[in-house]
């Protein structure tokens, strides 16, 4: 009796992905919070997972057709670029939707940060807050990204607004090591992009499993 698996194995090679995207995400949000600097190599790293997952998707489907799983035939080429180029595992984008996501939201968010440091005189994100909002929308496209990044932005203000209560009640404003903000007000912004990313995908890929 053939083995029959309750999802697709392009399904199962994203959960997989996404597994290990969300571990290299909390260790670049630690790294975050205790230097108050994203590491190039981290983004990078997450960057090059998007990459193998996508030539990953590739592959499976070199497989699938080799393994005559498919009941027309087309040349290995072809089924390579419809896994790596243009598939939608689990609602995720395809890879021309990611490419431009991540060019978008990069070039988008160093354009604000310019001109807000410029106008106002202080430090808007970090380069590696930048970079890794880049990367994350390879995974997210452009919609998540956007609801990532509102996300953060209200998590980073409820922190800033619980930080200054505490401060308050207790007289001093020093913080803990690994906290997100330190006592001269400057904010790890990777912990809350961390957590945009994390509601901005659950849900989408959670209804795609049910369903």
């Amino acid at each position: 009796m053939a083995l029959v698996l309750p999802y697709r194995g392009e399904d199962l090679l994203t959960l997989a992905v996404l597994v290990a995207a969300a571990a290299l995400l909390a260790a670049i949000a630690r790294i975050d919070c205790r230097t108050r600097r994203i590491p190039n190599r981290a983004v990078g790293a997450l960057a090059g997972l998007w990459l193998l997952w996508r030539l990953g998707l590739g592959a499976y489907e070199c497989w699938m057709e080799h393994a005559g799983f498919y009941s027309s035939t087309f040349p290995l080429a072809y089924r390579f670029q419809s896994g790596a180029w243009a598939s939608q595992p689990l609602g995720l984008p395809s890879a021309p939707e990611a490419l431009a996501a991540a060019a978008v939201v990069g070039l988008g968010l160093l354009a604000f940060t310019l001109a807000y440091e410029a106008l106002a005189k202080k430090e808007a994100l970090g380069g590696g807050d930048v970079k890794l909002m880049a990367a994350l929308a390879l995974f997210l496209g452009l919609g998540r990204s956007a609801l990532c990044l509102l996300v953060a932005c209200v998590v980073a203000v409820a922190w800033a607004a619980l930080r200054r209560r505490r401060a308050g009640g207790s007289g001093s404003s020093a913080g803990s090591d690994a906290s997100p903000a330190d006592a001269e007000g400057t904010f790890a912004f990777g912990p809350a992009l961390a957590i945009g990313a994390a509601v901005a995908v659950v849900p989408g890929v959670a209804a795609a499993l049910m369903w």
